[in-house]
């Protein structure tokens, strides 16, 4: 079983092969893509924990992609990479809900920490999200048995009192 699906959207190939190569070696089910488009017809088609996307890219940059894939109503974390770092890029990704930002060229170890903890993250809010549907699910179904139970002592006291 994988640690976790991760889709990668870098218009550099060779960012995408190297990424891909150290996140599959640590169990991770890793799709890549060069066009934004693509990433964002994937994410919609199957669910991914975490997408990792490049700041700079010709179609759609990095910020329009986190903004995307919030109003797509995507479930996944968005973790944001670039060589081109500014304040007012952080700024936005991260107020638009991007998990982190994380400028090029990265330290292998810091990235795949916080690949883990964002796979992690997303994984506990899924089982978090199924929890809290099953405790709904329950306690409509005992609000059902609540109200028949109140219903059938109702009859008890009007039939007792005759």
């Amino acid at each position: 079983m994988s640690e976790g699906n991760i889709l990668i959207v870098d218009d550099e190939e060779t960012m995408c092969n190297l990424l891909k190569d150290i996140l599959a070696e640590k169990g991770y089910e890793v799709t890549t893509t060069q066009k934004a488009r693509e990433a964002l017809e994937l994410a919609q088609d199957r669910p991914f924990d975490l997408i990792i996307t490049d700041l700079k890219m010709p179609e759609i940059d990095g910020i329009e992609m986190v903004r995307q894939i919030k109003e797509f109503g995507i479930d996944s974390i968005v973790l944001v990479i670039t060589a081109y770092p500014s304040v007012e890029s952080v700024r936005d990704v991260l107020g638009l809900g991007a998990y982190d930002y994380i400028t090029k060229p990265f330290n292998l170890e810091e990235m795949f920490f916080t690949v883990k903890r964002a796979v992690e993250f997303h994984q506990l809010n899924v089982t978090n999200k199924k929890l809290i549907e099953k405790l709904e699910k329950q306690n409509i179904l005992l609000e059902g048995k609540k109200r028949k139970a109140e219903k059938d002592i109702g009859k008890d006291e009007g039939g007792n009192r005759g």
